[in-house]
């Protein structure tokens, strides 16, 4: 039992998550375990307790209807198991000697118990973690509004308000050049806007999928030649996870199409035991990285892409020269090492 339950925790750990791989080997435990406990005594069983441990796992990972379900099928089993043992000459202890009966009503309750309050103490746990990750990108989407659209509007304003200055006092070249430079603003603004939009309205699914979604998108939107690769193709992560990855990249790309004027580029997604990286390349003019992540202007796109990555416990780390295009690193820990 010890092996087996070394190889169970520590052979197939990444496959126990919610779908097809993990809901195979639910269901492999829940028949090795009753078998083990209907081939030991039953009620008399020194694993009764160990029986219930594919309940917990189906509490935590999967449906209230599976568990409960699972919880039904152990209960009818050890109870014919008891009521037919008569009949089979089975070592069992009939359910009328030494308070078996008592026994059995205890264990069905504790195991119907089992499967209810842990999935409903999960589900209550994984409900304030959504509510918390809603509020705290409602704060970003906030600070990105302010720091973004709003300070748009505000120039955007002050240079009409100098284009009526202007055109007022004659200077009509002078407030033509003004006027080029609100036009640009708008078209900035706009795009900018657009980009919000898209990230909001992102679809779910696989991270390799989506990804490789916004990827196609982009390129046909930007005109900037986009490709997506990942290794291996079919990776899944966490929503969380997940979530704060695609950010990532959709704001690396917004940063390439409104700075680079870059022609190709690149994302790149790889994981493995340790870590999950995401990379961005393009082949744009490049910039002096020192200068922009220190400046006052150009470095909001990068302190944002920042803030996600440390918030998921990894790194960022950005080389770029000018003429030499850039290269956006995002490195996280696996989030099978962080449970």
């Amino acid at each position: 039992m010890g092996l087996y339950t070394i190889l169970k925790v520590g052979g197939p750990i990444r496959a126990w998550r919610s779908g097809r791989p993990g809901l195979v080997l639910l269901w492999i435990d829940f028949i090795i375990c009753l078998a083990i406990l209907l081939g030991t005594g039953g009620l008399d069983s020194a694993y009764l307790l160990y029986s219930l441990t594919p309940l917990i796992t189906a509490s935590l990972l999967f449906t209230e209807r599976l568990s409960l379900g699972l919880t039904t099928i152990s209960a009818v089993s050890v109870t014919l198991a008891h009521l037919t043992a008569i009949w089979w000459n089975t070592p069992y202890t009939s359910l009328t000697l030494e308070n078996r009966l008592f026994w059995l009503i205890l264990f069905v309750m504790s195991a119907f118990l089992t499967a209810t309050m842990v999935y409903r103490s999960n589900l209550h746990l994984r409900q304030r973690i959504e509510v918390t990750a809603v509020d705290e990108e409602r704060r970003r989407i906030r600070r990105e509004l302010h720091d973004g659209l709003a300070q748009s509007l505000g120039y955007m304003r002050m240079r009409t308000e100098m284009v009526a200055k202007l055109m007022g006092d004659g200077k009509v070249q002078e407030a033509q050049s003004t006027l080029k430079e609100v036009l640009a603003a708008t078209e900035d603004t706009y795009q900018e806007v657009r980009d919000t939009l898209d990230q909001l309205s992102a679809e779910t699914g696989p991270t390799t999928t989506v990804l490789e979604s916004y990827a196609t998108s982009f390129a046909e939107q930007s005109g900037i030649e986009t490709h997506f690769q990942a290794t291996p193709p079919d990776i899944r992560l966490p929503a969380p996870v997940d979530f704060q990855l695609i950010r990532i990249v959709q704001e690396a790309l917004r940063n390439v199409r409104r700075h680079s004027k870059a022609t190709q580029a690149q994302v790149q997604l790889t994981a493995n035991r340790k870590n999950v990286q995401i990379i961005i390349q393009d082949n744009g003019r490049g910039f002096d990285y020192n200068e922009k992540a220190t400046g006052d202007s150009g470095h909001h796109g990068l302190v944002v892409m920042r803030e996600r990555t440390e918030g998921l416990g990894g790194s960022l780390n950005v080389t770029s020269l000018p003429g030499q295009g850039t290269l956006i690193r995002a490195i996280i820990p696996h989030p099978d090492r962080r449970r």
